[in-house]
């Protein structure tokens, strides 16, 4: 990637090595309840086709900067910039009461686990255990390692834009719901 001191530091190695843990806990579970038809199917929400679109774009600046061996850019977008979207998308069908889309959450859980082989070949292998491979890719591979790349379509830019400003007008919304509760004195919650 670059020339600069790694700084390797251990709180970051543990807060690292708890993510892989609690990512590996919601991959399963996204897999069972996918299993056990808790999901809907059908029709995609706006949300499910930003995220969608999301997960197009970010598979593609992956494979950019992986072929570039910009190992930490790869790792950037594959890991915190698709988990930056999920949050997004989950706490949207939290809050709003809405299920996920099985065919979006399930790629979600397939692609994080084969963009992140290159980097983490164990934890994606017990990842890979449980993803549900549609049809439509062929035969499953034996292991992770064999997987190929995460089919993609060139990302919607528009759609993209609007998902962009949803997001971040959100989150303009919220921070400026925070410093009027801190100004009146009242209580914050989440």
């Amino acid at each position: 990637d670059s020339m600069e001191d790694a700084n390797f530091d251990r709180s970051v190695a543990n807060n690292s090595i708890s993510y892989l843990f609690t990512e590996e806990e919601y991959c399963k579970s996204v897999s069972s309840d996918a299993k056990d038809g808790k999901f809907r199917s059908g029709e995609m929400t706006f949300m499910d086709k930003c995220f969608n679109n999301e997960m197009d774009h970010l598979i593609e600046a992956t494979f950019q900067e992986f072929d570039k061996m910009c190992y930490r850019d790869g790792i950037h977008r594959c890991w915190y910039d698709l988990l930056i979207a999920r949050d997004l998308y989950r706490d949207w069908s939290t809050k709003c009461g809405i299920a996920y889309h099985q065919d979006v959450i399930t790629r979600f859980v397939r692609i994080i686990a084969v963009m992140m082989a290159p980097i983490t070949p164990h934890w994606s292998e017990v990842i890979w255990e449980v993803v549900i491979l549609p049809e439509s890719e062929g035969p499953k591979s034996a292991s992770v390692v064999d997987a190929r790349w995460p089919s993609f379509s060139q990302f919607d830019r528009q759609l993209r834009k609007e998902y962009l400003f949803f997001r971040d007008a959100l989150k303009n919304m919220r921070q400026n719901q925070m410093k009027t509760k801190l100004a009146k004195g009242a209580p914050i919650s989440a």
